[in-house]
């Protein structure tokens, strides 16, 4: 784990720190309805969540942020996900690909994101998501991310496509800013 940041979801220890408020267009099994992983090589927790995508254009996690970030504390906003993408899953109409939003909340003011193509199958891989050199809006409090999965897929092509997710941390509390 990096430093300045801590677990949000980490099933081989349990840690669950992040709320995850919202899914959208997909079926998510985490915590008590975790699966057991597909391959342990690269990856020791036993037990792990999947996201089975539906047929929506912006199927996503939302998780709510121990605080929020700022530009005055920017350099801390860095995400890693460990994820698995099975080579059965499909492109969608802009590829396969993990989105993570940086957003304030409402979803309105000064939104960010850092797209990742999916490019390796069948192996646990570690994603990075790092907003700490972006161009935050000034004045702007960014308290949620959103993981969005295969986004956008306007014809559906990506519906069924599975992800299993694993580790994700971001900014520990002592680094971002109580609400």
């Amino acid at each position: 784990m990096d430093a300045g940041n801590e677990w949000y979801h980490h099933y081989s220890s349990d840690i669950f720190g992040a709320t995850i408020f919202e899914v959208l267009g997909g079926v998510f099994l985490e915590q008590e309805s975790a699966v057991t992983t597909p391959t342990t090589i690269g990856n020791s927790s036993p037990l792990v969540a999947k996201f089975t995508k539906e047929d929506e254009a912006h199927s996503q996690i939302k998780f709510q942020l121990p605080g929020v970030i700022t530009t005055a504390n920017q350099s801390s906003a860095i995400f890693k996900i460990r994820a698995y993408a099975p080579s059965t899953n499909v492109d969608g109409s802009s590829g396969r690909r993990l989105r993570l939003f940086l957003r304030d909340g409402t979803e309105t003011a000064g939104q960010k994101n850092v797209t990742i193509d999916v490019t390796v199958f069948d192996q646990w891989q570690e994603y990075t998501f790092d907003f700490s050199e972006t161009n935050l809006t000034e004045g702007v409090s960014y308290s949620t991310v959103n993981l969005l999965i295969d986004q956008p897929d306007a014809d559906f092509l990506a519906t069924g496509n599975i992800y299993y997710l694993d580790a994700f941390q971001g900014p520990s509390s002592a680094y971002v800013t109580n609400r």
